[in-house]
């Protein structure tokens, strides 16, 4: 992938899946990338521990946290993240 960068020189790259692609911010270097994150991803992983209960509740809430560390890690370096609402954009911000 570096290497594709470096031959093609984009002005910009859309970087559309957060979860699975965020890791090529590193690879970007000092061409800028706009993440489609669309949504703040750790709500939606809430909402699903909120509604079950046990052992798949603990398991959804460790991985809330997870998907946490992951935002933190990854969003900030990308140019832009864009969402597609206020209240997503208000929750990834701080």
């Amino acid at each position: 992938m570096r290497e594709q960068l470096e031959r093609f020189k984009p002005d910009i790259v859309h970087v559309a899946s957060p979860g699975r692609l965020a890791w090529l911010a590193e690879l970007l270097g000092p061409t800028p990338g706009i993440l489609a994150a669309l949504d703040a991803w750790h709500l939606n992983v809430e909402a699903r521990a909120q509604g079950s209960n046990g052992l798949k509740r603990k398991m959804l809430e460790t991985e809330v946290l997870r998907v946490r560390r992951f935002i933190r890690r990854w969003h900030h370096r990308f140019a832009l993240v864009t969402v597609v609402s206020e209240a997503d954009k208000r929750e990834l911000s701080g």
